[in-house]
């Protein structure tokens, strides 16, 4: 199996890939071929992003070559501040993908993270998830519509229980509508119709319920008191999912044919509805108006 950094440099279509190019051709364009900086996140999106990570690993590895390192604090500097040239070296000599943590970070997460862990054994199906498997499966196939090469990276498989697929996903909301309504909006469904396509390239499957069992996202709230939820995605938001990935990766292979990379509106002129939300809004507006007046 691909190292991790082997899978990231696979010039493979990752559903990543597929949501950049959607999203803007041509910044997908100009930073697949490192004409453009890299898309970086904020610093709170960062804290999020490096949360989500550190349970995963902690979840997937069991302490077992989990890339969590603890920082000497020797090279550190006061207050345990990364700013000497000392903690520089050091870390040029980890794995490019390794969690550095010092002392006290590393306590806390810890604590954190034996939270979740104690959720977990107390959710009776989150309880099944926990031994056996196999992490980081990550997978490479043909695309069946366009005979481009796609790549993905699942959390946690079960080959030998006819396929479970479980993803791991933390969330500031893990309740059912509030996950509903993050997996919506970060496209969940789009990446399990992706999965699914990798095991039916990989096991044989040509659809759910044909060598897929269950494919399941195991939510993790990523604040105290960290608890845990498992989510099952209807078939019918599934399969429209499947729908648009198919669809996009045919105007992929096309924007690749006549390298052609601009956006679907460019060079129209776009009318713009005012968004739900707005319209909502100046009712209520026009509603207090008309009280005041009366």
């Amino acid at each position: 199996m691909q190292t991790f950094q082997e899978y990231l440099a696979d010039p493979a279509i990752s559903q990543s890939d597929l949501k950049a190019f959607d999203e803007n051709p041509q910044l997908y364009y100009t930073r697949k071929r490192g004409l453009y900086p890299p898309w970086l996140p904020s610093t709170e999106l960062k804290k999020k992003l490096d949360f989500g990570k550190l349970v995963e690993r902690f979840l997937l590895h069991r302490g077992d070559d989990d890339g969590i390192i603890v920082i000497p604090g020797e090279v550190l500097g006061k207050g345990e501040k990364r700013n000497t040239n000392a903690w520089r070296a050091w870390r040029d000599e980890q794995p490019t993908d390794a969690i550095l943590l010092t002392s006290s970070e590393y306590k806390e997460k810890m604590h954190a993270l034996q939270q979740i862990e104690t959720n977990l054994r107390e959710h009776k199906e989150a309880a099944k998830l926990l031994h056996g498997g196999r992490a980081h499966h990550r997978g490479k196939w043909v695309c069946p519509f366009t005979g481009l090469q796609r790549k993905c990276e699942i959390d946690w498989v079960f080959p030998e229980n006819e396929t479970l697929i479980v993803d791991i996903k933390t969330a500031a909301d893990v309740r059912p509508d509030a996950f509903a309504m993050q997996a919506e909006k970060l496209g969940y469904a789009k990446q399990q119709a992706t999965y699914e396509q990798c095991a039916a390239d990989e096991w044989g499957a040509s659809g759910f319920g044909e060598g897929v069992d269950r494919f399941l996202f195991l939510a993790i709230r990523n604040t105290a008191p960290y608890n845990v939820e498992v989510h099952e995605l209807s078939r019918e938001w599934i399969d429209d999912a499947g729908e648009w990935n198919e669809k996009t990766m045919e105007r992929l292979a096309k924007a690749i044919e006549d390298d052609n990379w601009q956006s679907r509106t460019h060079g129209s002129i776009n009318v713009l509805n005012r968004p739900r939300v707005g319209k909502y809004r100046f009712e209520q507006e026009m509603d207090i108006i008309g009280e005041s007046n009366g």
